[in-house]
């Protein structure tokens, strides 16, 4: 949780956007991540899958509550993660659990969801005409892991005007130590969780960058586009990485 709560990005968030919805969603990004780890590897026993799926509707209902665009992310990182657990998220027991807890969730939440759905579906919002360019909100693959930044407002070409746009050196030890385990550890079960835990962690910090192809899926692909263009600046796919990130050190950590 240091490592978490220290991330740059979320201090970027605290004190320099004021992103009071997005910081505030991240807050609830841990129970999210261990409740779904609860349902994955430890629901053989009831209290387990308990407690992770009260996780889980915590987990979402702060999103809902907080911000909607944290939810849709954490919705592509764990549709990512289902897709690499393959054989542990059709299992039934995990289906039952997972469908439980959404239909929980929406329960709880009917009474912000109905109206919210009500005026984005038959309100003229100025949201739902723009389009934005990912390409220009894009960063520099070497800011991820700056250390070096002025605390500015603004978002420039130049990092060195930029605000923080980083999730610190202390995140690139992390993947490096992540790395270093899997090529030493004689245990397949801890490879394989970290190694899908580390191509996860690089894919969602790639669409953070200049280097994902934005303009290739505008031109070619433009329904996938249009689906990725709502979360506005793909900077925001830190706070996937940061959540990642984290649960890697914690296992690193357990091991």
């Amino acid at each position: 949780m240091i490592v978490y709560s220290l991330m740059i990005y979320r201090m970027t968030d605290l004190y320099t956007r004021a992103a009071v919805g997005e910081y505030t969603a991240m807050m609830f990004l841990p129970l999210l991540a261990a409740g779904i780890s609860m349902l994955f590897y430890q629901s053989d026993c009831e209290g387990n899958k308990r407690e992770g799926r009260t996780a889980i509707i915590i987990g979402l209902s702060g999103l809902i509550q907080s911000h909607v665009l944290t939810l849709f992310i954490m919705g592509q990182v764990f549709l990512v993660y289902g897709l690499l657990n393959l054989r542990r998220t059709f299992r039934v027991k995990t289906i039952l659990e997972i469908l439980k807890a959404v239909l929980l969730t929406l329960g709880l939440n009917l009474w912000f969801l109905v109206p919210f759905l009500d005026y984005y579906t038959t309100q003229n919002f100025k949201v739902l005409h723009e389009r934005y360019s990912l390409g220009e909100y894009t960063i520099r693959p070497q800011q991820i892991f700056s250390w070096r930044y002025l605390p500015a407002r603004s978002f420039n070409e130049d990092p060195s005007v930029c605000m923080p746009l980083s999730l610190g050196v202390v995140s690139l030890f992390s993947i490096l130590l992540s790395v270093a385990a899997i090529l030493m550890s004689r245990q397949r079960d801890d490879r394989g969780r970290l190694t899908r835990l580390l191509i996860m962690t690089v894919l969602f910090l790639w669409m953070t960058t200049w280097r994902f192809p934005y303009h290739y899926l505008e031109e070619m692909a433009p329904g996938i586009y249009y689906w990725l263009v709502a979360i506005q600046f793909p900077f925001r796919y830190l706070s996937a990485g940061a959540l990642l990130i984290s649960v890697m050190a914690v296992y690193l950590a357990s091991c």
